[in-house]
């Protein structure tokens, strides 16, 4: 009896040091579990971690990417616009050369405009003068007397023309146009029926006595 209450007494000695020992065991194992659970955790975080670090340099790196291909895009425009620029920068001499043909054609063109300008206007000025000039003699010989209009027309009023009526007024006007320099008569009293075939002949020769003389033919002959 005293054996077996020794061995009974061994046997709860070892069963509790099993127990102790399942119980430390099973706090290394509980603590080994949430150590790895931690590390895991820590590496999942980590990994997280990571492939976010991972996706911001993707797209940096597409960004990169793209901004590099725009700027290729910007070079290659450049070169393009070099290129046409230096194909201009190319045809300048002759550009320059025909502007300097131009250039000599419209000073050519300019004096010969000036040089009729002076021709018309020397012609506009004998004409007038020849207006006014014969004055005396149309005065004393035809009863002729000129009166200057605002617009720059000279009335030509004339009697001696109806022998029955010495006294009678027969008139017309007379002025140059400024932009043909040709004459042009208006306000012909009494009217003649061939006034405008004589201004005609009047702008071919240039001479206003023949006109005058003419016209004061035409006036006598159309009292008989």
């Amino acid at each position: 009896e005293e054996s077996y209450a020794a061995l009974q007494a061994n046997l709860t000695a070892v069963q509790h040091k099993v127990n102790k020992w399942s119980m430390d065991k099973d706090k290394e194992l509980q603590s080994m579990k949430y150590s790895h659970t931690a590390f895991l955790d820590s590496h999942n975080e980590l990994t997280q971690q990571l492939k976010s670090r991972e996706r911001q340099i993707k797209s940096k790196a597409e960004k990169s990417a793209q901004e590099v291909d725009k700027h290729m895009q910007t070079l290659s425009g450049v070169d393009t616009e070099n290129e046409r620029v230096q194909a201009s920068i190319q045809t300048i001499p002759r550009e320059l050369a025909e502007l300097q043909q131009q250039l000599e054609l419209e000073k050519e063109n300019m004096l010969q405009l000036q040089s009729s300008l002076n021709n018309s206007d020397r012609e506009r000025k004998h004409k007038q003068a020849q207006l006014e000039s014969g004055h005396d003699m149309y005065e004393k010989y035809l009863g002729l007397s000129l009166e200057r209009q605002l617009k720059g027309a000279l009335v030509f009023k004339m009697h001696n023309v109806d022998p029955k009526e010495p006294k009678r007024q027969f008139s017309f006007a007379v002025r140059i146009n400024d932009d043909t320099e040709q004459y042009s008569v208006t306000d012909c009293t009494p009217p003649v029926h061939c006034l405008s075939e004589m201004v005609k002949v009047l702008n071919e020769t240039n001479s206003l006595t023949e006109f005058v003389r003419g016209l004061r033919k035409e006036w006598r002959r159309m009292l008989y």
